[in-house]
């Protein structure tokens, strides 16, 4: 394993250079990534046009041996990489990621996403700048600069129980190693490939566990992750994802105390569109409601222990 120890700033588009395995990176970016190659290679060169370098990357890879080789090895003495294997399930990989990694700040891009030129940079001035912050959330972005994956909040401000559904995932998430420590972890029931009908909110709950532990969180809305639009088109393929999603959005409102009221409350506000829906036979979006209820009270009345 290689290590860069280049801390000065650098022109875009220059590879870190190798240095001493004993150095400790500024960073460590667990990506846990299984059954995708060209987005991980996008993920890759991106972080080879970082305009900081003392960073290291964990691939907790969980695909079939060998299918990730070709790309580790391209990379090879451009970038401090650490190639380790590991059992499906996104949660159980960033633990495993999370054991490894030796930066001061640890963070979880996902494989299909990608940086620019400065993320790194403006990531690690942010906590040079912040000592009073342990955990920073930033918003997801694709290629033209609008938000994907999810909306986020419209400006800057310190992270609570009030506002955190809107303040990020994952992939713009950026913590110093003693807040990831304090948290313990991801849930390994909640995620993709947890084995488990949780196929989503470890990210979220994540947050709210830093939240009970009394990390200090704050949203930098300055700050972005690339990531494509996520595909939102009403099909059976979209429904079966929601049907994921919504089950462990029930479960993580149960796990961190949100009355039953509050789920009503949020079912309360998708009713006037559903509503219109009928109306209007929109039956795709009506069908998406629809789903998207029963599946939050499967997750929510779920007798799985936590």
């Amino acid at each position: 394993m290689q290590v860069a120890d280049q801390t000065m700033e650098r022109p875009a588009g220059v590879p870190a250079k190798p240095a001493r395995a004993e150095v400790s990176p500024a960073i460590s970016l667990v990506v846990a990534t299984v059954n995708r190659t060209t987005q991980l290679v996008r993920l890759l060169d991106s972080l080879l046009a970082q305009t900081r370098g003392d960073f290291e990357v964990v691939i907790v890879d969980q695909n079939a041996p060998g299918v990730l080789a070709p790309i580790v090895e391209r990379y090879a003495g451009r970038l401090a990489i650490v190639h380790v294997p590991c059992g499906l399930g996104v949660s159980r990989a960033r633990n495993l990621g999370i054991r490894l990694a030796r930066g001061a700040l640890i963070c979880f891009p996902d494989d299909d996403c990608w940086y620019a030129p400065r993320t790194v940079a403006d990531v690690l001035a942010f906590f040079d700048t912040h000592a009073d912050v342990d955990m920073m959330l930033g918003r997801t972005i694709d290629a033209q600069g609008d938000e994907s994956v999810s909306r986020y909040l419209k400006s800057s401000q310190q992270v609570s129980w009030r506002n955190v559904w809107l303040a990020g995932n994952t992939n713009a998430l950026f913590a110093r190693r003693d807040a990831v420590k304090a948290v313990g972890g991801f849930d390994e029931k909640l995620g993709p490939g947890s084995g488990t009908p949780f196929n989503c909110g470890e990210d979220t709950d994540f947050i709210m566990m830093a939240l009970e532990h009394g990390v200090r969180i704050h949203f930098e809305h300055a700050v972005a992750t690339h990531h494509d639009q996520t595909d939102r088109v009403l099909d059976e393929r979209y429904l079966t994802r929601v049907r994921g999603y919504s089950v462990g959005y029930g479960r993580v409102l149960r796990k961190h105390g949100y009355g039953l009221a509050y789920l009503l409350y949020r079912f309360a506000r998708m009713m006037p569109r559903a509503l219109l829906s009928l109306a209007t036979g929109n039956w795709p979006q009506a069908k998406f409601t629809r789903v998207w209820v029963a599946g939050a009270l499967r997750g929510y009345f779920s007798a799985l222990p936590f």
